[in-house]
């Protein structure tokens, strides 16, 4: 048994010596521990006089002595001075113990603080630094609170899912990352407004730009307005994966270009080695009044914006997604993958209308020789022809090149367009042309996604691939004939 999940009605129950020990046969093979409680019951509780029991027949030896992560859920009311749980929860605190995450009903109230802060300090007097990694907390905690986590030699994630109401403000961002510089990996949520503008009174005063040596990821939820107040207050030296996901909270909130240039401006200063980049740019379902929501208008993301991203020569992941980001032409793309030679993934999931040609193919073919992955949504394959390659291309870069995955992403039709595609998106007549084009730039290729590519109506999608699988098969006897 490696996991285990108690409901109150168990911890609540008496228990007598001869009992423990029977509990103990089971706990000490336990990895994992969910402490919850059903809805419409009552919180979850570890009586005292229990406490006292357990700790009399355990003889100072841990309850769960091999304990790897602990799940605690748990209700707070409105009424209760002291949150559930927390009384006695140092029974479940091991050496062993990797990652404890809190979840509460709703957010705690200022008579709860001593509770968890002293819940904190147990947690951090009773774990080995070496072996805890991650905290999580599914409501805002300042850095008051988390100051015995401070301590901790290794703390890897940090992770703070709120809402716009318990956002986490950027004083207690700089307290984590400023004091506490051993952090390797911190989330700071996903949901609409996860950073609010510090207030005008501040317990510290921190540099301008703090550089924050250890941090290693960062995945960052924010308003576009927050943004490149964070990045122009952070250094980040040794930060390898930042994801972004932004999210318009406020009808008209979505930035103007000046503040898009100053993001990925700022980004590019702060965090210049970063090697993984994610960007995803989401719409919000906003009130209007009267219970109606609607999807607030996501911003207009231009190249041109993204430009200063170039500068970040060590990227081999790439991700840039939202249903507003203008998709790119020929000479965006000539611009990207030179900037960006050793890319292994790249996914540009863009909106407008099919403005990359087989031409970015061939760019990719050559100047990115490490590729391994391709996700466009916009691309024009009408005048993808063998007869487009120039023989010296061919002959002297290609036949190794290792893309093995090419992916045309799912894209909205207009609502009046027929199945295959709208009549505005170009049409592949020849798919046999189309694959010998594609065999001859990428002979590795294993998978192949056209859903989304227009074809004449006499034309079988699958006619593509059934005709890759050929060549490379006619291919792979040539080979075995002239021994190589």
């Amino acid at each position: 048994m490696n996991q285990l999940s108690l409901p109150h009605q168990y911890v609540d129950r008496p228990l007598s010596a001869p009992r423990i020990d029977r509990i103990l046969f089971y706990t000490e093979r336990v990895r994992q521990l969910a402490l919850t409680g059903a809805p419409g019951t009552r919180r979850i509780q570890i009586d005292p006089s229990l406490v006292h029991d357990i700790l009399r027949g355990l003889k100072n030896r841990p309850l769960f002595p091999r304990l790897k992560v602990l799940e605690l859920a748990f209700a707070i009311n409105d009424g209760n001075i002291v949150p559930p749980l927390l009384s006695g929860i140092y029974l479940f605190f091991s050496e062993t113990l990797q990652t404890v995450k809190l979840s509460v009903s709703q957010p705690p109230n200022l008579l709860h603080i001593p509770s968890i802060a002293m819940f904190i300090h147990d947690l951090a007097e009773r774990t080995l630094p070496r072996n805890f990694k991650s905290f999580q907390a599914d409501f805002k905690l300042s850095a008051d609170i988390l100051g015995p986590l401070m301590h901790l030699k290794r703390v890897e994630v940090l992770q703070f899912p709120m809402t716009r109401a318990n956002a986490l403000d950027l004083t207690t961002i700089q307290s984590l990352l400023v004091d506490k510089s051993l952090i390797q990996v911190l989330y700071i949520s996903h949901g609409p407004s996860t950073i609010i503008f510090p207030p005008k009174k501040q317990k510290k005063n921190y540099p301008a730009k703090a550089t924050i040596d250890e941090l290693r990821t960062l995945s960052l939820g924010s308003d576009t307005q927050i943004a490149p107040k964070f990045f122009s207050s952070f250094s980040f030296p040794q930060l390898q994966c930042l994801q972004i996901f932004f999210r318009c909270s406020d009808v008209g909130a979505w930035p103007s270009k000046q503040i898009w240039d100053d993001l990925f401006f700022q980004i590019t200063e702060s965090s210049s080695a970063i090697c993984g980049l994610w960007l995803h740019l989401g719409e919000n379902s906003i009130s209007v009044g009267n219970g109606a929501t609607q999807n607030a208008t996501p911003p207009l993301l231009l190249w041109q914006s993204l430009k200063p991203l170039l500068q970040l020569q060590n990227l081999t992941k790439v991700k840039i997604q939202g249903p507003k980001v203008r998709c790119f032409m020929d000479d965006d793309f000539f611009d990207l993958v030179q900037a960006w030679p050793r890319l292994e993934e790249l996914a540009l999931e863009t909106e407008g209308e099919p403005s990359i040609t087989h031409a970015s193919l061939l760019t990719i073919a050559i100047y990115l020789p490490k590729l391994k992955s391709l996700t466009v949504n916009n691309i024009n394959l009408e005048h993808a022809h063998p007869s487009a390659l120039p023989e010296e291309v061919i002959d002297s870069v290609l036949p190794d090149h290792p893309l093995t995955k090419i992916y045309i992403s799912e894209r909205q039709w207009p609502h009046n367009a027929p199945l295959a595609g709208p009549v505005n998106v170009p049409l592949v007549e020849h798919p046999f042309n189309l694959a010998q084009f594609l065999d001859m730039l990428f002979p590795s290729l294993c998978t192949l996604n056209l859903e989304r590519i227009r074809f004449h109506p006499h034309v079988g999608r699958s006619d593509v691939w059934d005709f890759i699988v050929g060549l490379q098969a006619a291919r792979k006897r040539e080979k075995t004939k002239s021994g190589l």
